[in-house]
């Protein structure tokens, strides 16, 4: 299984999920993986290496002001199968995408293993930067 329907967010987003699963396909490979434009993902690549493409995400979470999604451009399940190279090109990438949009604080976590487990849509290892408003800032 490729993407995990139950997770969508949306009734939108759930019916692109149905799309990719009866597709048969990895989204990801598709969209960020073959040098063509995205089929499923609509937002545009912010940032592409050799190894790495940087997007908005489909949908942010609730309060947040920036959650880019960061996906290896190579087919991975699992974080250890990653080379030291495209590691190295991961910090380099956070690095560069921080300086570009003027992030000084955030959350990255990385997606991998079985959706049930990741609260996660899509098996493609992923990660993602998520950056939320300053507490003196929130109305909360």
């Amino acid at each position: 299984m490729q993407v995990n329907t139950e997770h969508a967010h949306t009734p939108e987003y759930r019916e692109i999920l149905e799309r990719i699963k009866k597709d048969g396909v990895c989204p990801f490979c598709v969209d960020f993986c073959q040098g063509k434009p995205p089929t499923y993902h609509p937002n545009p690549i912010l940032l592409e290496t050799e190894w790495w493409v940087v997007t908005e995400n489909m949908r942010k979470y609730e309060g947040v002001t920036d959650q880019l999604l960061f996906v290896p451009k190579t087919h991975v399940l699992e974080p250890w199968h990653l080379s030291a190279e495209i590691w190295g090109n991961l910090q380099k990438v956070l690095r560069s995408i921080c300086g570009m949009r003027k992030i000084s604080a955030g959350a990255f976590v990385m997606r991998f293993g079985d959706t049930d487990f990741t609260g996660g849509s899509v098996t493609h290892l992923h990660a993602q930067l998520v950056v939320g408003v300053s507490r003196k800032e929130s109305t909360e």
